[in-house]
């Protein structure tokens, strides 16, 4: 909790950078509470972006593309906790997504909390993506998993 208390202290401070560094290190942690990091990943992102954040693409869509880009990398070394925090990123940006970009999107953060065994997150962004691309299976098979970690 003490990585959220520093994010947040810093986003009161006008620190963005400084507290979406936070967050980024506080969801790579073990046992993070992820679910209480996502509110504050998203406000970082609306202040960042509205302040044109050097260190990111200007464009929305060139933001979106960055941040998919290393959701996917991230995800693929098995940090999913980064995963979960550059998906959350991109999803800020939804508005600028095509309906199965955004279904992949929330498919892809949904497998990263499954495997951080996140089983309510991962269920809620698989039936979200399902509703996004209703003919794509993969979505339904992640809520499946998520629903079995439930014991639904």
């Amino acid at each position: 909790k003490g990585w959220i208390r520093r994010a947040t202290a810093a986003l009161r401070l006008n620190k963005d950078r400084e507290a979406l560094d936070s967050l980024l290190f506080g969801m790579g942690c073990e046992n993070a509470p992820l679910s209480q990091f996502l509110p504050l990943v998203t406000e970082c992102e609306a202040a960042l972006y509205s302040d044109q954040d050097p260190e990111a693409p200007a464009s929305a869509k060139e933001r979106l593309e960055v941040f998919k880009s290393k959701g996917t990398s991230t995800f693929q070394q098995g940090k999913f906790g980064d995963a979960i925090f550059w998906y959350t990123r991109s999803l800020y940006h939804r508005s600028m997504m095509e309906g199965n970009e955004e279904a992949l999107v929330l498919s892809n953060r949904a497998a990263a909390f499954l495997k951080r065994s996140l089983a309510s997150e991962a269920l809620a962004d698989a039936l979200s993506a399902s509703e996004r691309d209703p003919r794509w299976a993969k979505p339904l098979v992640r809520a499946a998993q998520a629903s079995l970690l439930l014991s639904d």
